[in-house]
């Protein structure tokens, strides 16, 4: 997960770098304050390919961070996408259509039926519940990784059911992030 929310930002804000130098567009105002390496963006001056460079230039200021908190994804995307499309609530309703509830803490019907107000407070409330989900699922495989499973001196039980369900979720919610970014990734 970590390495695809990593590629997929890549993959947006060189596309977006791209669009900007090519077409003298404004870039999105969460992209204007980031950094970039200096060396990569030299080295565009001359390279037969700039594309690439603007690549490597995203690519290198991920290279030292991770997305390992499901918080940090709003900040990353949204800036790309336009009005109206934000991450999760464009999201949420490809999750809920799975109609698992222990990720999204409703049922598909039940969303279904409910209408105006009550269907905004369906979505942010089934955007925390699968954000807790998956944080919850980073946490287990961190606590397990590095620390056998003890996080405080008591092992944490999980069967392989449950790490199956997991990495199920896991995979449902980059899928769907994936599909929402189609449009805004280079492919």
């Amino acid at each position: 997960m970590d390495a695809y929310f990593c590629d997929a930002y890549v993959d947006c804000l060189a596309k977006r770098l791209q669009s900007a130098s090519a077409e003298d567009m404004e870039l999105p105002k969460g992209y204007q304050s980031r950094e970039l390496p200096v060396g990569d963006l030299l080295n565009l001056y001359g390279h037969s390919n700039q594309n690439w460079a603007l690549r490597l230039a995203a690519r290198n200021i991920m290279a030292k961070q991770s997305v390992l908190k499901i918080e940090n994804v709003n900040g990353l995307f949204n800036p790309v996408l336009p009005q109206g499309h934000k991450l999760w609530n464009s999201v949420m309703v490809n999750l809920i259509d799975k109609d698992w509830k222990r990720l999204t803490g409703i049922r598909k019907k039940e969303y279904e039926d409910s209408h105006g107000k009550s269907k905004e407070q369906a979505t942010k409330s089934a955007i925390n519940t699968m954000k807790e989900r998956i944080q919850d699922s980073i946490q287990l495989r961190h606590d397990w990784v590095h620390n056998c499973g003890r996080p405080d001196k008591v092992v944490k039980e999980l069967t392989p059911n449950q790490a199956t369900a997991r990495i199920r979720e896991i995979r449902a919610v980059v899928e769907a992030v994936d599909d929402h970014l189609m449009d805004y990734r280079q492919v």
